[in-house]
């Protein structure tokens, strides 16, 4: 099962990270919850063993575009000499979370439906929330989108006083 994530983890990082690249960040990024998504439902509702291996393949094809991409794209939001700590919050929170649930898992419940289907839920609101950002406007600069990107920028302006 472990091997189904890493196939699809390890495909999905030597396209996707590139096509964030060349189409944008949030667009690779609200597409791909879209298979994180699917993932998921497909590991929590399937009765066949089959399915479940393919759900956890969709799955680690969206997981390189949802932590790798999504980290960058999160990160690009803010000023590159204050990225340190937002950024070691992410990742702490990102590396200590399977740790939680191991433990959560070993002490509190051993029903791993109960696990995904929380995953699914905060999965489905974080894509819903996702349609709220605009892109980045990093990408946005480096792609000469100038105007929009000033757009971008003085709209964080406006939420941010």
């Amino acid at each position: 099962m472990g091997t189904c994530i890493f196939t699809g983890y390890c495909i999905s990082s030597l396209i996707f990270p590139r096509l964030a690249d060349l189409y944008g960040r949030k667009t690779i990024f609200v597409r791909a919850f879209v298979l994180h998504i699917s993932g998921l439902a497909l590991v929590l509702f399937s009765p066949y063993q089959i399915t479940i291996y393919i759900g956890l393949f969709i799955f680690g094809l969206a997981t390189c575009v949802t932590k790798a991409v999504g980290y960058v794209y999160g990160l690009e939001f803010i000023p590159a000499r204050k990225q340190n700590l937002p950024g070691s919050i992410l990742k702490t929170v990102d590396v200590t979370t399977p740790i939680f649930l191991a433990l959560s898992f070993m002490y509190l419940s051993n029903n791993w439906k109960v696990y995904y289907a929380y995953g699914l839920g905060f999965s489905v609101f974080t894509w819903l929330l996702s349609f709220t950002l605009p892109e980045s406007p990093c990408f946005l600069a480096a792609c000469n989108r100038y105007d929009e990107a000033r757009d971008v920028i003085n709209r964080i302006a406006r939420i941010n006083m």
